[in-house]
């Protein structure tokens, strides 16, 4: 049956039309895999060679990593003032 209920656009069937945008949306999906892959395997290599993994652009600039940096760097700076407080408790242990 060929009628105008079902051609769309360009002169091409509705379903055509709708497989063709399903067909990109799994190549779109299939690339955003493979990029994650890349990644996570480059992440995986730098953890083996025990190397850190801030140094890379998408972890500097997560959310939770600006925050737990932070709040390292808070910590850090609050180490002077509160080392004497707990070594007079604690003293270190060869350092």
């Amino acid at each position: 049956m060929n009628n105008d209920l079902f051609t769309g656009g360009n002169n091409t069937s509705t379903v055509d039309q709708q497989l063709s945008t399903i067909a990109s949306q799994i190549s779109a999906a299939r690339e955003r895999k493979n990029t994650a892959l890349s990644r996570a395997t480059v992440i995986r290599g730098l953890l083996d060679r025990g190397q850190p993994i801030d140094s890379l652009n998408d972890v500097r600039q997560s959310p939770v990593i600006q925050q737990l940096s932070e709040e390292r760097r808070a910590c850090r700076a609050k180490r002077p003032s509160a080392r004497p407080r707990y070594w007079a408790i604690t003293p270190p242990s060869g350092r």
